[in-house]
């Protein structure tokens, strides 16, 4: 009988499957209010960035920095963390001839860690702020 009472609960278990009680699948932190994120979610991440920015750089090359600006601002600030949305920012500010904001956006996507001085010194979206002595 005694064997019984220990075994049961385990098949239970298998043939159920376990499911933690509700106290452990409640967020620990109810006031921060934000997903838990894993490292599952990265691929799906990245094939959202992937998408966005083919879209992005249809957009540039349409010259439509107006919506190219929104979707990227939106991007930053669903991931603030990803400084390639800053630089690109910069390109934007950088092709429409605003070069205050486009070294506001460089300086703070380098602050982030974006670190590719060949492909800044390259970036033919950045040929405006060249002859700039902060450039």
């Amino acid at each position: 009988m005694k064997f019984i009472k220990i075994l049961f609960p385990g098949i239970l278990l298998l043939l159920v499957g376990f499911v933690p009680p509700s106290h452990i699948r409640k967020n620990p932190n109810p006031t921060q209010g934000k997903p838990r994120v894993s490292i599952f979610d990265v691929p799906r991440f990245e094939a959202q960035r992937s998408l966005l920015y083919r879209q992005i750089y249809i957009l540039l090359d349409k010259k439509d920095y107006n919506r190219a600006e929104a979707m990227l601002r939106k991007w930053a600030t669903q991931f603030p963390k990803d400084h390639a949305a800053p630089y690109d920012l910069a390109c934007v500010h950088a092709l429409r001839g605003q070069k205050e904001e486009a070294f506001y956006f460089l300086k703070k996507s380098v602050r982030m860690g974006f670190r590719d001085t060949k492909h800044i010194e390259a970036d033919k979206d950045l040929i405006s702020l060249r002859e700039d002595p902060r450039f």
